[in-house]
């Protein structure tokens, strides 16, 4: 006879996977320590799939929100599948972002898996619509376990495991995510990083790591260089940067990953706004450059 606890499982579709199954993530068997046991919700996806996490900042600035989106619909077109841990900020951005394409994540919980220990409670709404879209949230916590402090880290480490790589998109000097990323150091996987302004202190995290030897990203062709097996989709390779008059090579000279605003360019240029700003429109355009909010732009 099942008791009560066996049967709510089965209402919420808890199935559990041991390291010998096939379903169990491929690469997470290869890390020193990997869980035993899985419990999930959802449908793994087909294999072989290729993973990348997706971590940063539960605050994120204004650039953040902006940035990140574009990348993870990139990521997620081009097939790959987005790992992230439901937490606020970079996290929920992250699945948000790939559900909004249609693509597949994975979002590894510090507790159960069930709706009573989800955390955090406000995104148990995210977590079902992740497995709804044919995505999985697990972890190696058995159901009704609500996550402690040590939980997130051992979280960390499965986020990194199951992944090709690990992105950090914002995040202090000291957070979470730098967790995420030693984790990915450790178990010998890719560490990328999203540049961010030089004055936010969000930005602090991702130029640590870019000094430490992380690759820089700005578009999702820096993720596929990397890979040797993975094809980029051509529609997604890198867009030619050459300048079309002086007024572009003026400023593509000046622009770079950090943001600047459009009345530096103008400064700088010594052309008249309206020139500048069909310039960058042009630009934008081609794919050269994008306006990440409040009229700061990147270069590409």
């Amino acid at each position: 006879m099942l008791v009560d606890s066996q049967v709510q499982e089965q209402k919420q579709g808890i199935k559990v996977c041991s390291i010998d199954d096939p379903d169990y993530p491929p690469l997470l068997k290869e890390i020193h320590g990997a869980p035993e046991k899985l419990w999930y919700r959802g449908t793994w996806p087909k294999q072989p799939w290729h993973g990348i996490g997706v971590v940063g900042s539960r605050k994120m600035s204004v650039y953040g929100k902006n940035i990140l989106p574009p990348l993870v619909h990139d990521m997620a077109r081009s097939g790959l599948v987005v790992v992230s841990g439901l937490a606020y900020g970079v996290d929920a951005l992250a699945h948000e972002s790939t559900l909004e394409v249609g693509g597949t994540t994975i979002a590894v919980v510090g507790g159960g898996v069930d709706d009573e220990s989800m955390y955090p409670a406000d995104h148990l709404g995210l977590a079902h619509r992740i497995i709804e879209n044919g995505g999985v949230v697990v972890s190696e916590s058995p159901p009704g376990m609500h996550p402690a402090k040590y939980s997130f880290p051992l979280r960390n480490r499965i986020i990194a495991g199951m992944s090709l790589g690990v992105l950090v998109a914002q995040g202090l000097a000291r957070s979470g995510s730098l967790i995420t990323a030693q984790c990915a150091l450790e178990q010998n996987r890719e560490v990328f990083a999203l540049p961010g302004p030089l004055t936010d202190p969000l930005s602090e995290g991702p130029h640590m790591l870019i000094k430490k030897g992380a690759k820089l990203v700005t578009c999702l062709q820096d993720i596929f260089d990397t890979f040797e097996f993975l094809s980029l989709p051509k529609e997604y390779a890198r867009p030619e940067s050459n300048p079309e008059n002086e007024v572009e090579a003026s400023i593509l000279a000046v622009m770079s990953s950090d943001p600047v605003h459009i009345d530096t360019l103008i400064q700088i240029c010594k052309r008249e706004s309206h020139i500048v700003s069909s310039a960058l429109l042009m630009l934008e355009m081609r794919g050269v450059v994008r306006n990440v909010g409040s009229m700061y732009y990147v270069k590409i």
